[in-house]
């Protein structure tokens, strides 16, 4: 019942003003209203000034539940059986069907004119919220995309972390702790891996050597390129040369430590075996690692890697690509590219000094997008095989 003054309305009697009631909802609050009857037939359509669905008109004499998607009829059923039995209808969500197929999402209201209707249902256009939430959800399947291809990635990172043959820490470059190590770190230190995370990395070398080694990091979190210092590791007599990476983790900036026995840093004599690293014998077992990027830049290898190709130790640098010594990366790359990795395919390493000799090849995508990373790990086949 609706009170004005001292008179009372009947609601029934505004049913013959609902093509009306229909105009004013439009006007004030609504996009589209309808008048249907209550057995579901739409007897007027009303509509603002952006119409949701130009054929609107067209569904006078139609019944309401041809008007909408096969999905969402059942909607306009329970809709029209609340309003007969309660006088008002809940908001619900239903897709008005567009001759092209399409389907325009409107969010309608009920309300019935007298005991026998008629039912004036107004709708608002969700089209704009529908494409706000579909925005959300396409951002919300990028960043689990993104986040499986890093999940991928460091996997990947990590494998290819727990065979290289050098001592390599991961450091949070915020609180400068362990976050993890290689088991080749874990036997330098004598301590399990477990035991290592989380230590300070400080208390990993002595005292007269952190302040070098701090500096080192310090330039790596910076982003600045830096070469290689020497320390020595706490409890050993012996130095080591250490070298620091930065890469982001997350909302973590993480350092990729890695150290490697210190060489004599005089002037050698000439030696016949040129795969001898000057002060250490190269191990034939040891595999031998090397990063690059896309183009096939090698941006870091470790000390077997430099002996298997037949150079100094530190002679390796960024100027050189893979593909002075192995004529087929492009082709390696491009099955990693499809798989993610590649296992044990032989291959031919051409030697600074032009011997050829016939290798085992590993690789790993490291990382995608415009910072592509490719982790390789090679073996002679004399050594992968022994």
């Amino acid at each position: 019942m609706i009170q004005r003054g001292t008179g009372e309305i009947s609601s029934g009697s505004l049913g013959a003003f609902a093509p009306e009631l229909a105009e004013a909802f439009v006007t004030v609050s609504s996009d589209i209203a309808l008048v249907v009857d209550l057995d579901g037939t739409i007897r007027s359509v009303a509509v603002g000034a952006d119409s949701p669905t130009p054929t609107a008109a067209s569904w006078v004499g139609r019944s309401w539940v041809d008007t909408v998607t096969e999905q969402t009829r059942r909607k306009i059923v329970r809709m029209l059986d609340e309003v007969t039995v309660t006088g008002v209808a809940r908001r619900c969500e239903v897709s008005h069907l567009l001759p092209s197929g399409v389907g325009v999402p409107i969010a309608y209201s009920a309300v019935r004119l007298g005991p026998t209707g008629p039912v004036v249902a107004a709708g608002r256009d969700l089209r704009a919220i529908a494409a706000i939430q579909q925005r959300f959800v396409q951002g919300q399947q990028q960043m689990e995309r993104e986040l499986w291809k890093r999940r991928e990635s460091e996997s990947r990172y990590r494998l290819l972390f727990q065979v290289a043959t050098d001592p390599v820490l991961i450091v949070d470059a915020g609180s400068m702790t362990v976050n993890e190590v290689n088991p080749a770190a874990a036997e330098r230190f004598g301590e399990t891996p477990a035991a290592l995370a989380g230590r300070g990395v400080a208390l990993l070398f002595e005292a007269d050597s952190w302040p070098v080694v701090a500096a080192l990091f310090e330039r790596a979190r910076a982003g600045s390129r830096s070469d290689e210092v020497r320390a020595r590791l706490i409890g050993s007599g012996d130095p080591v040369e250490v070298v620091a990476s930065r890469f982001p983790s997350g909302d973590r900036t993480l350092l990729r430590v890695r150290m490697r026995a210190a060489q004599d840093r005089s002037p050698q004599p000439e030696r016949e075996d040129p795969l001898a690293p000057a002060g250490t014998a190269a191990d034939p077992h040891a595999p031998a690692i090397a990063i690059t990027d896309t183009g096939g830049r090698v941006l870091m290898t470790n000390a077997p890697f430099t002996a298997l190709v037949g150079l100094d130790l530190g002679a390796v640098t960024d100027e050189h690509s893979l593909g002075e010594w192995l004529s087929d990366w492009p082709a390696i790359l491009a099955d990693v590219r499809r798989n993610g990795f590649m296992q044990l395919v032989a291959s031919r390493l051409t030697r600074s000094s032009g011997e050829v000799t016939e290798v085992s090849v590993s690789c790993a995508l490291l990382s995608t997008g415009e910072d592509e990373r490719f982790g390789f790990t090679l073996r002679p086949l004399e050594a992968a095989a022994a």
